[in-house]
């Protein structure tokens, strides 16, 4: 099995690399979050409660319309090519790299690292979503000072919640319990890990705050419970519940990230499949961090973009904290 997860690896990967490399010229135009209102006016706390990804599975292109403009330029494959205008790729990347979506969308998770995992379980995307619609793992997003209109102060908080109690209704009276493991005490709801103290709400929409803030936890439902240090920003449609997360992910978070992932499917750190995902996501930074708009010419590429599309709808707020379930164990010996 292994081996033909090689084999999937390197043609998709290489697939890959040459439909960015072929892209057409792309816009100049920008694809900034939306900007932040004047006046701050009073609001209230809501909870949502994640109910889907959208990673593009189905689409191969949807990573060009997926994400934000995170540093505020538009790298053609061309420019890739000589890391013109952007930090410098990495030696063993391949030419293609730093090339962004649509209107400069950064979204090189999109772009190369989930070819690399739908050839390991091509069913992902699936696989977490039912998680989700069955009661299982999750997040829960907290904003405070929320309106269906403009107010410049709405900080945010994430969390990542347990196990619901029966089949989840996504009704705006179901509560999920807040894994302990999120917040900064382990039992105050009022101290989370992962807060966005400069989001605001424009036209109804709340965003998380500025691009390029540092890196704190972040939970990728993709992956499961497991949470990672990146710069991220969130935006989304209070009404609809439509929304969009993206970022930067340092390059060492990504690897562990995917090596204790894949750990679960049995590709163990030294074997060759596991080489070959390091190797490849290792290829595919495209940003700086602690740069300013996430870059810097004079320095080699330390993070990977990324855009992850979702679904939330408005829940009850939480009563509960209760402790994360054990990590599962892995198919590989000698390993945590």
């Amino acid at each position: 099995m292994l081996r033909h997860l090689l084999l999937s690896i390197t043609i998709l990967s290489t697939a890959c690399v040459t439909s960015v490399d072929d892209a057409q010229p792309l816009p100049t135009t920008s694809h900034r979050p939306l900007a932040r209102p004047s006046s701050v006016v009073p609001g209230e706390r809501r909870w949502f409660v994640l109910r889907s990804v959208d990673l593009g599975f189905k689409d191969p292109q949807a990573w060009k319309r997926t994400g934000f403009d995170l540093d505020r330029r538009t790298t053609t494959a061309e420019q890739s090519q000589s890391s013109a205008n952007s930090c410098k790729r990495a030696p063993d990347s391949f030419r293609g790299a730093l090339t962004d979506g649509a209107d400069g969308i950064d979204n090189a998770f999109g772009a190369h690292v989930l070819s690399i995992i739908k050839s390991v379980k091509s069913d992902a995307q699936d696989v977490a979503n039912a998680e989700i619609t069955s009661g299982g793992y999750t997040l829960l997003l907290r904003i405070d000072g929320a309106v269906d209109g403009d107010n410049a102060s709405a900080p945010g908080a994430l969390y990542a919640a347990g196990k619901h109690e029966g089949k989840p209704t996504f009704a705006a009276n179901d509560r999920w319990p807040v894994w302990s493991s999120t917040l900064s005490d382990g039992v105050d709801l009022e101290k989370p890990l992962r807060k966005f103290p400069l989001g605001y709400v424009r036209n109804g929409t709340w965003v998380s705050g500025e691009i390029g803030e540092g890196p704190e936890p972040i939970w990728f439902p993709l992956f499961g419970p497991i949470a990672v240090n990146a710069s991220a920003l969130l935006s989304v449609d209070l009404a609809t519940g439509q929304g969009v997360m993206a970022g930067a992910l340092p390059v060492s978070e990504l690897l562990d990230m995917s090596s204790r992932w894949a750990q679960r499917l049995g590709a163990c750190p030294g074997d060759d499949t596991h080489k070959v995902i390091d190797s490849i996501m290792a290829s595919t930074a495209d940003l700086v961090l602690g740069g300013k708009d996430l870059q810097d010419p004079s320095r080699q590429c330390d993070a990977v973009s990324f855009g992850i599309g979702f679904e939330v709808t408005k829940v009850a707020a939480p009563t509960a904290v209760v402790p994360p379930p054990p990590p599962e164990p892995s198919k590989c010996p000698d390993t945590l």
